[in-house]
């Protein structure tokens, strides 16, 4: 028997487990359906057979301008598992070892910033003039005048030099928006320029899990959801909801077991969706199946296994390489060790998707040689490789238009995830910002959602 205190939720990443948690947190009792056999979606961890270590389902970054994440994990308690920088600090290597570094100032916003372009190593000083005049204008603004324009567009719009948009701005873009900005829109990327870098002080700095990412989260969301009632069920697929009057009356399990709630949220991917819609609603051209206009962007991420180490610092940039960024797992969970464990990850990688392993190796292992000069002499024992295809949605210009709000025709069905319209680009903050207005809206007894 239900009450309108039940809900239940399709999809165990972050989107899910995020309003699952703000929604046990209230008092309500809620269902978490996951057809994996782990809780994470594509954030999660698994261990390498080979080595017995953890490897996450690629490489993830924090930072400090997340707040509702930072509020998630506080609220299941583990946010001591992330480490943050004291203030902002960026290193990015080129061809020949030429180094690029930002570093923020002890300053109050947004002059920390301001004066750490100014500063920037690596640029001349009228690279850093127009990048400093560009951050400048950026924090006045925003991205007011982003409307229209690709990320390529708007920096030429800012008469910002070559190099400094291939140092600097380019390999930050493509980190933020997994995509080429010659296709990403401006817009996301202005709003995340502003929100991390410009707003405080405090909040230009990156933080680095210390943990796997199952567990950062996955098991301490379990147990809060599990102590409040609710139940988690990993390995059952969500096989479709019943729609009746225009309202969701149960979700319909893979086993044939029927879950009735007053409320449904939907975590799962938009490529995802239409599978759990009967055939009248997607006939019907619901508002919220524009999603499928959305494309997806692949990232790659390699793991890497040495006898000895490679890098000597925790992460770095990688400027004029396919691979972009490289990660001292070691260095990142705390180990000291004589060999050597690194991640490289690939962004926006639909020219390299299809290749092989061995394809990919070669192309890693030659980058590395190029820009770090201690892998030259390493021997390789082990790697590993996780391809995402759909790791997020393409947000290219026009893209903003296929992305549904929490609310849905159908009165007690929700969205969440980082692709539903959260003002951001697919990232960690934007799932979980989604999960938390699923929960304000349900709390709030749906109030303004809109008719079906």
């Amino acid at each position: 028997m239900t009450n309108d205190r039940d809900v239940v939720i399709i999809g165990g990443g972050f989107a899910g487990l995020s309003a699952a948690v703000a929604l046990a947190e209230r008092g309500y009792r809620v269902t978490v359906v996951e057809k994996r056999s782990r809780l994470g979606g594509r954030a999660t961890s698994h261990v390498d057979a080979t080595t017995g270590e953890v490897v996450d389902n690629g490489q993830h970054v924090f930072l400090r301008a997340y707040q509702q994440t930072i509020r998630f994990l506080a609220t299941i308690g583990t946010l001591d598992r992330l480490v943050f920088q004291d203030r902002l600090s960026l290193e990015l290597v080129g061809p020949g070892g030429a180094l690029t570094r930002l570093s923020a100032w002890p300053l109050p916003a947004p002059l920390h910033v301001a004066a750490g372009l100014l500063a920037t190593r690596g640029l001349s000083f009228s690279d850093r003039l127009a990048a400093m005049a560009f951050g400048w204008r950026l924090w006045r603004r925003g991205g007011a005048d982003t409307e229209g324009l690709t990320v390529d567009q708007w920096m030429e719009r800012h008469a910002q030099p070559a190099s400094v948009r291939e140092r600097l701005w380019r390999p930050l873009a493509l980190a933020v928006l997994n995509e080429d900005p010659a296709l990403a829109a401006a817009a996301p990327f202005a709003n995340v320029l502003v929100d991390a870098l410009f707003t405080r002080a405090a909040w230009s700095a990156i933080g680095l899990p210390r943990t796997g990412l199952s567990a950062l989260y996955t098991d301490a969301s379990q147990a809060f959801i599990e102590h409040r009632g609710g139940r988690v069920l990993t390995g059952q697929t969500a096989a479709g909801l019943t729609v009746t009057r225009g309202r969701v009356s149960e979700v319909v399990l893979s086993t044939g077991e029927r879950l009735g709630a007053s409320w449904y949220v939907s975590a799962v991917p938009y490529i995802n969706l239409p599978e759990l819609l009967p055939s009248e609603v997607q006939l019907g051209h619901i508002a919220f199946l524009t999603s499928q206009g959305l494309a997806s962007s692949p990232i790659i991420s390699m793991y890497l296994w040495f006898d000895r180490p490679v890098l000597d610092r925790p992460f770095v940039g990688m400027i004029g390489t396919a691979w972009q960024w490289a990660f001292d797992r070691r260095a990142l969970l705390g180990r000291s060790s004589s060999d050597g464990h690194i991640a490289l990850v690939m962004s926006a990688a639909g020219h390299f998707i299809t290749r092989s392993t061995d394809e990919l190796l070669d192309l890693a292992l030659a980058e590395l040689h190029q820009l770090f000069p201690a892998s030259r002499d390493a021997r390789l024992l082990h790697r590993a490789v996780v391809k995402e295809p759909h790791a997020t949605f393409s947000p290219r210009l026009g893209s903003d238009t296929h992305r549904p709000d929490q609310r849905t025709p159908l009165g007690n069905l929700f969205l969440a995830g980082d692709w539903t319209r959260t003002g951001l680009p697919a990232s960690i903050e934007g799932a979980v910002r989604s999960g938390y207005r699923c929960a304000e809206l349900i709390a709030g007894g749906g109030v303004g959602q809109r008719g079906a």
